[in-house]
């Protein structure tokens, strides 16, 4: 029996490639749910140490705590050691591997990309050495047994300007803002 016929009757053409395009998507959806992943621990690590350092500073305020407890600054260097470092680095990673496979000198063209690296290059070491620096002072602060929230306080605003940085460059890479670029004149080919 000929392969191309079910039961006598001739089976559909198959679709034809005529426009080039490989077939799957290869990698990306891989690389993208890790990605995604890497993230929300990100994301979920800087809102936990918001929360509570919002928490432990209005319960010193009101006087339930009359000294910052140790145990908060010890759960803040967990936050960041186990979610906030790893998923940043991780996020990184799959972001360079996603670029690299798409192209790098194509990706590179684009404004969004480009406005993306140079907040990234900017803010990541910035805000790594000021939580490293407020983390100590906090630290430094609950083992001196001090009374006065603003270590704490200090910490939780700058947690709360990371987490508004990473909202950002997360905005930036799902929405893709054109940023003024006319991309049909800028990734126009020579046809000449």
């Amino acid at each position: 029996m000929n392969e191309s016929t079910t039961l006598g009757r001739a089976s559909p053409p198959r679709p034809v490639n005529v426009y080039g395009r490989r077939p799957g998507r290869g990698l990306r959806p891989w690389l993208l749910l890790p990605k995604l992943v890497a993230v929300g621990m990100l994301l979920g690590g800087l809102a936990a140490s918001v929360v509570l350092c919002g928490h432990v500073s209005g319960r010193m305020v009101d006087g339930t705590y009359a000294t910052l407890p140790l145990w908060s600054v010890d759960l803040l260097r967990l936050f960041f050691l186990t979610l906030v470092v790893p998923g940043a680095a991780l996020a990184m990673l799959f972001g360079m591997l996603l670029t690299w496979m798409h192209g790098p000198g194509l990706m590179l063209r684009q404004r969004w990309l480009q406005v993306k690296l140079l907040f990234l290059a900017l803010a990541a070491p910035t805000g790594h050495i000021m939580m490293v620096m407020l983390l100590a002072r906090t630290r430094a602060a609950a083992e001196a047994g001090a009374s006065d929230p603003q270590p704490i306080q200090q910490f939780g605003i700058m947690a709360m300007m990371v987490l508004a940085g990473v909202i950002v460059l997360a905005t930036l890479g799902r929405h893709k803002p054109r940023f003024g670029q006319n991309r049909a004149h800028a990734f126009a080919r020579n046809r000449g």
